[in-house]
């Protein structure tokens, strides 16, 4: 007796499919100098980091940068006891370490800058450098350094309406 596959015929050929793809605005595709002081991508240089640009903050609907610091793997954001539950003050770990540096523009600073820049409306892009790498800014910081990039003044106007809802 034949067996199924023989009696069916010759395999049907199928036409040949082409997968196209562009990458969204928002992945790790531009330049960082957090990582190296070059203007290397993330996925060209030897360290983790991790990007939140202006389009993904928005796309997410991140209303404050606590909300935008906790989409990144490992870093994790705390109440204080001076919050009272308000979100206004929170201490970041990353890695389990408290965060000690933060650049803003690209220049150290040593404060608890996260609690004065809640709002997200004036950043262009959130960097975050795991591991030791922040050596290169004067401090060996275990966890990693976060990276702030406000938004610089542009030739044309241009006008952001958001508005958010309970359900």
């Amino acid at each position: 007796a034949p067996s199924t596959d023989q009696a069916a015929g010759p395999a049907p050929t199928l036409a040949t499919i082409q997968v196209t793809s562009t990458i969204p605005p928002y992945m790790a595709d531009r330049p960082t100098t957090s990582a190296t002081r070059t203007n290397l991508v993330p996925r060209q240089t030897p360290f983790s980091i991790d990007q939140a640009s202006e389009e993904l903050i928005q796309e997410r609907g991140d209303a404050d940068v606590f909300a935008t610091l906790e989409g990144f793997a490992g870093l994790t954001t705390n109440s204080s006891n001076s919050d009272a539950g308000g979100g206004h003050s929170r201490a970041i770990q990353i890695r389990g370490f408290p965060a000690g540096q933060t650049l803003i523009n690209g220049i150290p600073s040593y404060s608890d800058t996260a609690g004065t820049l809640r709002n997200t409306d004036s950043l262009e892009l959130v960097e975050l450098l795991r591991g030791p790498a922040g050596l290169y800014y004067g401090s060996a910081e275990p966890g990693g350094v976060i990276s702030y990039q406000y938004k610089r003044p542009r030739a044309q106007r241009r006008t952001i309406l958001r508005g958010l809802t309970d359900s």
